[in-house]
């Protein structure tokens, strides 16, 4: 067995019962359960280097939605955030295109020399 250390903090009540309900969901111990939260968080925060050029965005999504995109994120094995980063970049990469596209039609020809001439 590995070694392992009591961790005891005084938290908000609110909090206590949020975490409670989400461990018991999970099926997980109590020990389990905030060892996964705490190394998550720690995983979280070595893979996107949090610096202060990251921002937060958080949606809501209505259950069934939700649950069709867990289906697919699990089918894809795909993560939410890499997913999400990925629509973000696709659509902002197309509107770029479509904007460069439409700056294209909006130049004028350049003047024919011989039109000009005559």
């Amino acid at each position: 067995m590995a070694d392992k250390k009591n961790l005891c903090a005084q938290i908000d009540t609110a909090l206590h019962a949020r975490v409670r309900q989400e461990q018991e969901r999970s099926g997980m111990t109590l020990s389990e359960y905030v060892e996964q939260l705490i190394q998550n968080y720690y995983n979280m925060k070595e893979t996107t280097k949090m610096t202060g050029d990251m921002r937060t965005m958080a949606i809501q999504l209505p259950e069934e939605l939700f649950e069709r995109l867990k289906a697919y994120l699990k089918k894809n094995n795909l993560k939410q955030k890499q997913f999400i980063i990925g629509l973000i970049e696709d659509a902002l990469e197309q509107d770029e295109e479509d904007t460069a596209e439409q700056l294209e039609e909006e130049e004028p020809d350049e003047p024919d020399m011989d039109a000009e001439e005559e």
